[in-house]
Formats: C-alpha cells, sequence, structure tokens
C-alpha cells in the first residue's frame, strides 16, 4: 500500500484510534511527516486534547503551537503553564 494515495488517511485513522496508550514516537512520525496539513493538525489537535484529558501538561506544552486556532487548546496552554507554577 506504499503507493496508495489514500494512505495518510489509513495512518491517521489507526494512530488516532491509539491515542490514549500515548504513543509518542509514532505521534511524532506522523507529525513530522505531514507538517502543515489539514491530517497533521488533526491529529495534533486530538493528540493535544488527549494530553490535557489525562493531565499530561508538560507534554502538552512541548507539542503545542501558536499557529492553532482553538480557543480551547489555548486556554489548556496557558492553564499548563499556570498548573506547574
Amino acid at each position: 500500500l506504499t503507493e496508495y494515495a489514500l494512505l495518510p488517511y489509513l495512518n491517521y485513522q489507526e494512530l488516532n484510534r491509539k491515542l490514549n496508550t500515548y504513543p509518542y514516537s509514532d505521534v511524532d512520525q506522523f507529525l513530522d511527516a505531514h507538517q502543515d496539513t489539514y491530517l497533521g493538525n488533526l491529529l495534533l489537535r486530538n493528540w493535544l486534547s488527549q494530553l490535557a484529558a489525562s493531565k499530561r501538561w508538560h507534554e502538552y506544552r512541548s507539542y503545542f503551537s501558536t499557529s492553532l486556532t482553538s480557543i480551547t487548546h489555548r486556554c489548556l496552554f496557558i492553564w499548563s503553564r499556570f498548573i506547574n507554577f
């Protein structure tokens, strides 16, 4: 399937289903390969939501990007900095 045009979507779906197992290296690899794309940004938002739900604030801050437009994620970023003050 390496030549399959929709392979990134399949990879996204598989990775998105297992975000609660904290597959950091898989997430990093996907985000590197799909930086500044719709799927990359979608996975990043889902990943940030998972990290916040689990109160993994240090990791949340390391993955947060100011290019995100979600007010929720921006507020959570501020909260993550406040909680560890």
